[in-house]
Parts: structure tokens; C-alpha cells; sequence
């Protein structure tokens, strides 16, 4: 997964720093999820990192099921 590559170009079509702040710690995966499908770009963005530092840390199944619920919704 290029995950650093797709949040960059979010940065740039944004075109300002993105809100991986506090406010969207309170969210849960679900929200977040249901927030990023329907197309809210720091959501998407929060679920990508939150995705990326599941898999960094080696919680696979839970990156796995915030890709996979992320790419249901889209389809």
C-alpha cells in the first residue's frame, strides 16, 4: 500500500496541512470510516494514518478492516 504517496496528494489537492489533530482522536473507526466514504478528505486522510500506524505496529486485522471498510463504502 502506498499510503505516504495517496496522503501527500491529499495534502496537495487540499492545499493546506491536513487536521490529524486531537479533535479527530475522539472519533471512532467506525465514524471515522463512515466520514471518509462520504468524502470528507481529513477523514480519509485520519483513517489512512490510523490504518498505517495499526500496521506498523503489527495490528494487521485492524488495518485490514479499516481498508476493507473503506474500499466497500467507495464501491
Amino acid at each position: 500500500m502506498h499510503v505516504d504517496k495517496l496522503l501527500a496528494e491529499l495534502k496537495m489537492i487540499k492545499g493546506r496541512q491536513l487536521a490529524f489533530c486531537a479533535d479527530l482522536a475522539g472519533f471512532s473507526n467506525e465514524q471515522v470510516c463512515r466520514q471518509a466514504i462520504a468524502g470528507n478528505r481529513d477523514f480519509i486522510c485520519e483513517l489512512l494514518r490510523r490504518a498505517q500506524v495499526a500496521e506498523v505496529e503489527g495490528d494487521y486485522l485492524i488495518a485490514n478492516e479499516l481498508y476493507k471498510s473503506f474500499a466497500k463504502g467507495l464501491l
